[in-house]
């Protein structure tokens, strides 16, 4: 039977670019995030990106993939739409709703990357979802992603990054470990 412990829990009391923490014990299986986020950017939809750290806490900046799929957004496109990701300094996860929007709120967002801490390549699987308060206008997104990173060393921590404007007061990351199947 699987079983998730709580590794880390960190609610931001102000505004920042980045929420990151880089004590991920190598004693899980698989790590499984949630994230509750909001940024300030006029910008409607913007991206946000995943890093991680390996070692004694050395960024890895090199070598994301991906492929991701939305549907929805700041425009109100009701049509599926996907875009595949080479060689990127971080893994794009979700168009998360900015402050333009009327009265967004906050997005969530969970992700799996399984055997983090093996000498295999890192496998993530994310899901997200966001929503203005018309969802009529456009003001929603669901997205899938499923994404690479080529490094064979284990994940020792994680860095989540607002790619355009900051993550508000009230953003959440959780990082759990998960033992099992």
């Amino acid at each position: 039977m699987a079983a998730l412990e709580l590794i880390n829990h960190q609610e931001l009391s102000g505004t920042s670019t980045t929420m990151t923490y880089t004590s991920i014990p190598s004693t899980y299986k698989h790590l499984y995030f949630v994230a509750s986020t909001k940024t300030d950017s006029s910008s409607g939809n913007i991206n946000m990106g995943v890093r991680f750290y390996t070692g004694s806490s050395s960024e890895v900046s090199s070598g994301y993939s991906g492929r991701f799929f939305k549907i929805g957004g700041y425009l109100g496109s009701s049509t599926p739409t996907g875009a595949a990701q080479t060689s990127q300094a971080q893994w794009s996860l979700i168009y998360e709703m900015g402050d333009n929007l009327s009265q967004p709120t906050f997005t969530s967002t969970e992700f799996l990357i399984a055997n983090y801490n093996t000498s295999n390549y890192k496998q993530m699987l994310s899901y997200g979802t966001g929503t203005g308060n018309s969802v009529s206008s456009g003001q929603y997104n669901v997205n899938q992603g499923a994404h690479l990173n080529t490094t064979t060393a284990a994940i020792t921590g994680l860095k989540l990054m607002s790619i355009y404007g900051s993550f508000v007061q009230y953003s959440t990351l959780t990082i759990y470990g998960l033992n099992g199947a």
